[in-house]
């Protein structure tokens, strides 16, 4: 079961093997959202609200009620969908077999920008975006809407792995990546241009 988010103190959105449930976290008692197929793409939109997903090879929207999926657009095409993420609700950026789906302006396009297999994506609180590629590293940027472009693309130097399976951010506002080869990697920002890594895998007691 994933945790898709958390939608107040006693109610949780769960996803777990083709269902999407609400899961009430006092009484332990569950209610179907929705049902899928368990070989479709069914990811949720990170900071969305309301609530984004991308399903059916289209960006979808949950009602109020969360009852039910509506279609906003169809997406380019790609094999799979892997992580979706958003910065104001407005705009958002998709991670695929063949890189990074951007809908902005009410239209969804390529990115010729990150054309690799993007496996995650994360918009901090900061406003940046972390892109994880599959065996390209890490990347951090911001996209600059009006113009449909990125800026400030950084990518990560001496990464411990340049095999990223997820990305996470903490309370504090660091970022954590789970790699293949190294554990979890903390990234500690020291300025703009400069990031030293903190290690947990197995050398360090990860199991």
């Amino acid at each position: 079961a994933v945790l898709l988010k958390k939608l107040c103190d006693t109610q949780a959105l769960i996803l777990s093997e083709g269902l999407v449930f609400k899961y009430d976290l006092s009484s332990g008692k569950t209610k179907k959202i929705l049902q899928y197929k368990a070989r479709e793409d069914f990811v949720y939109v990170t900071n969305s609200n309301p609530f984004l997903f991308v399903y059916q090879k289209q960006l979808q929207s949950f009602d109020s009620e969360l009852t039910h999926l509506h279609p906003i657009s169809s997406l380019p095409p790609a094999d799979n969908f892997f992580s979706a993420t958003t910065t104001n609700n407005q705009t958002i950026f998709i991670g695929s077999t063949n890189g990074i789906k951007i809908y902005v302006h009410r239209k969804a396009k390529n990115d010729s920008t990150f054309s690799m297999r993007i496996n995650n994506v994360l918009a901090d609180k900061k406003g940046y975006v972390w892109i994880g590629t599959w065996t390209n590293g890490l990347y951090r940027c911001k996209y600059d809407e009006a113009n449909e472009r990125w800026s400030e693309i950084i990518h990560l130097p001496k990464f411990p792995d340049e095999h990223i399976r997820s990305l996470f951010e903490d309370k504090n506002g660091s970022i954590l990546a789970g790699t293949r080869y190294n554990g979890v990697v903390k990234i500690l920002e020291k300025d703009a241009h400069y990031f030293d890594y903190s290690l947990w895998n197995q050398q360090t007691g990860l199991s």
